[in-house]
């Protein structure tokens, strides 16, 4: 096996962990705030109610921010997919510009190009793809870390109501 085949190898199994661990985080929250609010209390101390609600409100940004970050990912896929599609047609340009190709037949308007219209074409569209892939990406970076706070402040302001204050407000 290549090289290369390794590097897709080892990328495909990273990816398939980072969506498991996705998917398994949006489900603990959910989950999480599914059982805390059947389970929740009415009668208690008010600060037992406002720090359920707290958790509550905090578990739900989670987990939509989690959402939200999963329902984007199929969106970073498409680009890279297209990024590598112009790089794979911007290499093979430039090895038939080697071989002394200086035009070559488009088939969608059907007629002859200069070789080196195509290639700035191709180089155009992997840099606005590269562009348009770190917004992307610096989107989801966000969301992540939104998710990810959120999570803790819920979990945080849970284990407080249900724990530490009914041991000390009886």
């Amino acid at each position: 096996m290549g090289n290369e085949e390794n590097v897709k190898k080892n990328l495909e199994i990273a990816i398939s962990y980072q969506e498991k661990y996705d998917f398994y985080i949006v489900s603990l929250v959910f989950t999480v705030l599914a059982l805390s609010v059947q389970t929740s209390h009415v009668e208690g101390n008010v600060l037992i109610k406002i720090s359920e609600l707290v958790a509550w409100i905090a578990l739900l940004f989670s987990g939509i921010s989690g959402l939200s970050m999963l329902r984007n990912a199929r969106f970073l896929y498409k680009l890279i997919a297209m990024k590598f599609k112009y790089e794979n047609k911007e290499d093979s340009l430039k090895e038939l510009q080697l071989k002394g190709v200086n035009e070559i037949y488009i088939l969608e308007d059907s007629k002859d190009h200069p070789i080196e219209e195509q290639l700035k074409f191709a180089g155009d569209s992997v840099s606005k793809i590269e562009k348009k892939l770190k917004e992307e990406q610096n989107k989801n970076n966000k969301r992540y870390r939104i998710q990810n706070i959120f999570m803790i402040i819920g979990f945080s302001f849970l284990i407080i109501a249900r724990g530490l204050f009914p041991l000390y407000f009886k």
